[in-house]
């Protein structure tokens, strides 16, 4: 199904800026939102998240984004750690 609506600037606002805390196209957020909010209801309980939850996911997506990765393999094992201290 393809919808056409219009938004008020506010609500274009946050929808933008949300999509890119999240690394996703406006398109792809929006179809998010709507998605999470017909999905099937358990136990009386809605299957979208809270405002709080959603700007705690943001928040995850937006400091993932962020974290640089190295390139290689690294070993991050308990032994490498005290190799060359005599234990």
């Amino acid at each position: 199904m393809k919808l056409n609506f219009s938004l008020s600037a506010e609500a274009e606002a946050r929808l933008l800026e949300r999509a890119r805390a999240s690394g996703l196209t406006p398109d792809d957020f929006a179809r998010r939102v709507v998605e999470l909010a017909m999905a099937p209801q358990t136990n009386g309980s809605h299957a979208t998240p809270s405002g709080e939850a959603t700007k705690r996911i943001a928040k995850l997506h937006e400091w993932a984004g962020s974290v640089k990765t190295t390139g290689h393999p690294m070993d991050d094992s308990r032994g490498s750690i005290y190799v060359g201290r005599d234990e």
